[in-house]
């Protein structure tokens, strides 16, 4: 059974979830000199120089302009009473944007290239969210 209570705190945690993901997402992850570069940026420009051109490195690039989409989607999902749907979506994306963000975060110092705080927001937005959607799929539902 579910109760109307319980069903608005995990909405709403899944609300402030996603939008520390999507503050995340659209802030800088990368900084050259006084350059700044959201993450959508630096997926274009890996797309640009060839880095995305083939392989496994295309299936990351190409879907990330739907983060914000699929985020959005399941957040209207779950005010919409669609609990499992809004799981779904929110498991989905939040798996990925932590995958790149872990990538990014990992990634070699290059010197001159540093990290911003955009990469590590998504990152503890996404385990948050991706905790959330687990606790809403698990949660029974009524008949």
């Amino acid at each position: 059974m579910r109760s109307a209570g319980g069903e608005t705190i995990r909405n709403g945690l899944l609300t402030v979830w996603a939008g520390l993901t999507l503050v995340g997402v659209f802030g800088p992850w990368l900084r050259s000199g006084s350059s700044t570069r959201s993450s959508f940026e630096l997926l274009d420009l890996a797309e640009r120089l060839g880095f995305a051109s083939s392989g496994l490195f295309v299936w990351v690039v190409r879907p990330w302009p739907f983060v914000p989409v699929v985020i959005v989607a399941a957040l209207i999902a779950g005010w919409s009473a669609r609990p499992i749907v809004a799981a779904a979506l929110s498991v989905a994306m939040s798996v990925y944007v932590i995958a790149v963000a872990a990538a990014v975060l990992n990634a070699p110092d290059a010197g001159l290239i540093a990290v911003e705080w955009g990469a590590g927001v998504t990152m503890v937005g996404g385990v948050c969210l991706l905790a959330t959607s687990c606790w809403i799929w698990a949660t029974p539902r009524s008949s």
